[in-house]
């Protein structure tokens, strides 16, 4: 069995896989799930000749998407000998040598383990196991780049996040500045469990209002003892 462990940053992913015969391998693509290499010249019509930094067989890519970088359309790969590279169509393009890239239309850690396993497009993978890490999560939350999120709330917690526990990254600072929170949003529901879970206030739901956030996040008070209450807000 192969032993696969990636990690997918915000610009590339790296990939360090292990054979069944114990070589450690290694690669690298873009997490856009693109490679990239230089067109030298058109030998023929449909036919180029290409340099790159790949270091696995240029047969595998026969059958990947191949697009001149700035433009949008793509046309695929059919054949491949040494750097020479055979298209569906005839690509047209201004002066000499250009810069182009080719993926699978796969996800950067599914692009990657084709790679190191040498698994031809639409050939099934050997047996493997993979380990997957990837700070795109951390990325978005650092560059305020996620979804648009409204928290819904126990009704008189709404600023309980902007409260946070009071601590203070320095102690003697005397202007504190307002924390960065992550939600674009916040509603306060009518509702709430005691310490053990058990209703106070019955849950109101909220009228239906129009909103521009694409995700929502729920916390309500000891919702962890008694999850009804999330679940009907759900």
């Amino acid at each position: 069995m192969w032993h696969i462990w990636i990690d997918t940053g915000g610009t590339f992913t790296d990939c360090l896989a292990l054979t069944p015969s114990q070589d450690l391998l290694r690669t690298k693509v873009l997490s856009s799930s693109f490679l990239r290499g230089r067109i030298e010249k058109k030998v023929a019509s449909s036919q180029i000749q290409i340099s790159s930094t790949w270091t696995f067989p240029p047969e595998l890519i026969i059958g990947f998407s191949f697009r001149i970088i700035g433009q949008a359309d793509f046309v695929n790969i059919r054949a491949v000998e040494g750097n020479l590279l055979t298209l569906s169509h005839d690509l047209f393009w201004e002066g000499d040598a250009v810069d182009f890239e080719i993926t699978t239309h796969e996800e950067a850690p599914v692009l990657a383990t084709r790679i190191v396993t040498q698994t031809a497009l639409n050939a099934l993978f050997p047996p493997l196991s993979m380990r997957l890490g990837t700070t795109k999560g951390t990325n978005a939350l650092l560059e305020r780049k996620g979804a648009k999120v409204t928290l819904f709330v126990t009704k008189g917690f709404k600023d309980l996040l902007r409260i946070g526990t009071q601590q203070r990254p320095n102690l003697f600072q005397i202007a504190i500045p307002d924390p960065t929170l992550l939600y674009h949003q916040v509603v306060e529901i009518e509702e709430r469990l005691d310490a053990s879970g058990t209703e106070i206030a019955p849950i109101t739901l909220p009228k239906s209002t129009q909103d521009t956030s694409e995700s929502i996040a729920i916390s309500f008070l000891n919702s962890y003892r008694n999850p009804a209450h999330e679940q009907a807000i759900q």
